[in-house]
């Protein structure tokens, strides 16, 4: 307990945010390297983890 509440430990790689950020990652590391497949896959990965709106 802390004095805004309670916490809650969540390992790490489990929230939705860090996975989207990784798989981005990945998806952008794959497009550089010349693997539109993997890129692909990564990418499409990552959106489907989004929640609202995109950025226009």
């Amino acid at each position: 307990m802390t004095e805004a509440g309670c916490t809650l430990p969540v390992p790490a790689g489990r929230l939705a945010p860090e996975t989207f950020v990784h798989q981005a990652e990945r998806g952008r590391a794959a497009r550089v390297a010349g693997d539109p497949s993997a890129a692909a896959e990564a990418l499409c990965a990552a959106l489907e983890l989004w929640r609202g709106r995109l950025r226009e």
